[in-house]
């Protein structure tokens, strides 16, 4: 979530508050949202017990009817004028709930952290890095990222051998997901031009990262268009007299921006570049040709894509290649598992896929 200072961040059902209400504030505290725009600091959470059960009740009479609830709307919402909040709510949840002695120690487990998720009105902000990023844009927005999983995402930095000092060539496509997290590895040291589409580059994902100044200074950007561009922008010679204030702020940046644009074109002219990185929906072969002869030799070229039948054909293209050894097409496999004493399992509910990744070595 991004709120500039004095906005008013909204939970939702559980209410809203100010933004300066956390601002300035360590990052893993825990707050409840009481009345309408009001934030109370949570000390001590309450957490389940993770203790093995011992215990011989099923739920093999347990009919899911909704009859064994008797708690009625007008006493919860009651409860909440009272100030009760989350916490009796799944209290009183439970006392009301016919079944709930009937329920294993696990499900028991599981009926209360059901019940407080649903009532409670407590949330604990995280710091914003770029592992918490990618889980949240895979979990709620995959289309914004092409669908790129973290697992996915840290293998196609290790394949591209990224760190710091580096100079690295980047096609994002993925509103910035690729580009932020080779600016997070390379930490503010070494270079890296990103190429784009349209005149400004559309990284959103940067903002969320809350990058300090000297992590984006490595980042160099251009369009494929400005790359290919025949002729330069010209401004009119005008007297200086002439003028307005308006119009001299108009050309610095106009010349501000033909300085920017000349300083990528030369340091993509200059090539060397210690490795490409991709992900984009274009034709992958095309960026392959377009691009190879500026990376180095013995580096890393490899490219992302959410489907693997455009990759397949680059595979077989750059197997035919005498500029690619070491083709290799691949996809990752994440499993989660939960962790509890006694109850450790892998998930019901997991990602199908995190999209394929196309490494090799430029000759």
């Amino acid at each position: 979530m991004f709120s500039p200072a004095h906005s008013t961040i909204s939970l939702g059902k559980f209410g809203s508050f100010q933004a300066d209400d956390i601002i300035g504030k360590p990052f893993g505290l825990s707050y409840e949202v009481v009345g309408k725009r009001e934030l109370r600091v949570i000390h001590e959470m309450q957490h389940q017990d993770d203790a093995a059960y011992d215990s011989d009740a099923n739920n093999k009479d347990i009919v899911q009817d909704g009859s064994s609830q008797q708690l009625s709307y007008t006493e919860i919402e009651k409860m909440k004028r009272d100030g009760l909040e989350g916490k009796i709510d799944a209290e009183a949840s439970q006392r009301n709930n016919q079944s709930f002695e009937k329920k294993t120690e696990y499900s028991k487990a599981k009926y209360l952290k059901r019940k407080r998720q649903k009532f409670s009105k407590v949330f604990t902000p995280i710091r914003p890095t770029l592992h918490a990023v990618c889980d949240h844009f895979f979990t709620k927005t995959p289309s914004k990222i092409m669908q790129i999983r973290l697992d996915t995402l840290s293998q196609l930095l290790t394949f591209g051998n990224v760190f710091a000092g580096t100079r690295m060539l980047v096609v994002d496509e993925a509103q910035g997901m690729l580009v932020s997290a080779v600016l997070d590895r390379m930490g503010g040291h070494g270079q890296m031009l990103a190429i784009h589409h349209g005149d400004n580059h559309n990284f959103d994902v940067m903002r969320y990262l809350n990058f300090p100044r000297h992590y984006t200074e490595p980042l160099r950007t251009i369009s494929w268009e400005q790359i290919y561009a025949t002729g330069e922008e010209k401004d009119e010679e005008e007297e200086g007299d002439a003028l307005t204030e308006w119009q001299r702020k108009s050309m610095d940046r106009r010349r501000i921006r033909r300085e920017r644009i000349s300083e990528a074109r030369d340091m993509l002219a200059a090539g060397n570049f210690d490795g490409l990185l991709v992900a984009t929906q274009m034709c992958p072969i095309s960026v392959l040709d377009r691009l190879l002869p500026h990376v180095a030799g013995s580096r890393p070229v490899v490219f992302y894509g959410p489907c693997k039948e455009l990759l397949v054909d680059l595979t077989a293209h750059m197997r035919r290649s005498p500029d690619c050894l070491n083709v290799q097409l691949t996809e990752s496999w994440l499993r989660e598992h939960q962790v509890l004493s006694g109850r450790t399992h892998p998930l019901m509910n997991m990602s199908s896929g995190g999209g394929f990744l196309v490494a090799a070595t430029k000759v």
